[in-house]
């Protein structure tokens, strides 16, 4: 059996272990027909290994490729699909906002213009309301100055002889339950002596005029020393008349307050008539002549 040298690629005796040019050992031929056996069997292996790795990479590599293109198209049907939906919902939404537009529109179509039927309803009646008041208020602007016209005949008993009268009359609110219609008072007048005063209501249902039977008295007598005084309240809750004597100075305030045909009193103080307390509440009486008709002015 003949040795071979792996490095001067050349064949010797069996008998030599070395080779005589490289020094190198030398190797058994068959073994090295066997090694190169075996290295050319890994290498076709390998490359047999290499060919499958290359076609399983390209296998892999179509796969990879195909899975792509299949995602592509699933996204597209996927997208495709969104807009089917979107487009299909797109109309209902639409169909919703017409038909809550169609509502709304019919719910202020219903309503209509605001209903004027209730407002005219309550001009109609302040009408009447302010029509009736310058009816009553006519009604009572001819019965007082028709009492005023005859002042004379409601003072027979009070008359002085021989002295010189002179009447006035004034409106004044005295009846707190009835605010709308004034009270007339009427004066009879003498120079030098008290002046005594009537009061005149007017009754609404019989559209007339009448007498409170009491008698007030202003002013000072021309002897015994007696006093009167005479203010309306603000607020037209009545009369206020203050009575004292000059030599004494004695006094008391009495408010008189009417309702209908009825008139009362009440005392509102009594004590000297330099410690009578001032009550910013009153206000002293405008006084007309009897020719003078402007104060009924209030009624036209």
């Amino acid at each position: 059996m003949k040795k071979y040298c792996k490095k001067c690629n050349k064949s010797y005796d069996s008998k030599q272990n070395f080779c005589p040019e490289c020094g190198n050992q030398l190797s058994s031929e068959d073994s090295e027909l066997a090694e190169d056996a075996v290295v050319d069997t890994n290498s076709e292996s390998s490359k047999a290994d290499s060919a499958n790795n290359t076609s399983v990479f390209k296998v892999s590599k179509l796969k990879i490729a195909a899975g792509i293109v299949l995602l592509v198209f699933v996204g597209a049907g996927i997208g495709v699909g969104i807009g089917v939906i979107t487009s299909s919902r797109q109309p209902v939404r639409q169909n919703a906002q017409q038909q809550q537009q169609s509502v709304d529109s019919g719910s202020k179509d219903s309503s209509g213009p605001p209903d004027s039927s209730g407002s005219s309803s309550s001009d109609n009646s302040k009408s009447d309301d302010a029509s009736k008041e310058n009816q009553m208020k006519q009604a009572v602007y001819e019965q007082y100055s028709n009492v005023i016209d005859n002042a004379s005949n409601y003072f027979s008993e009070l008359g002085l002889p021989n002295k010189s009268v002179q009447y006035e009359y004034s409106l004044v609110y005295m009846d707190p339950k009835n605010p709308q219609i004034p009270q007339l008072l009427l004066k009879q007048k003498y120079e030098g002596e008290m002046s005594r005063i009537v009061i005149f209501n007017f009754d609404e249902s019989g559209s007339q005029a009448f007498k409170i039977q009491t008698v007030l008295a202003e002013g000072a007598a021309s002897a015994g020393g007696s006093r009167a005084s005479l203010q309306v309240k603000n607020d037209g809750s009545g009369l206020i008349e203050t009575v004292w004597h000059s030599v004494t100075g004695e006094a008391n305030m009495s408010r008189y307050v009417v309702s209908g045909h009825d008139i009362s009193s009440t005392t509102e103080w009594e004590g000297k008539i330099d410690q009578a307390p001032k009550d910013s509440t009153t206000t002293d009486i405008d006084w007309y002549l009897a020719t003078d008709k402007s104060g009924l002015d209030q009624l036209k």
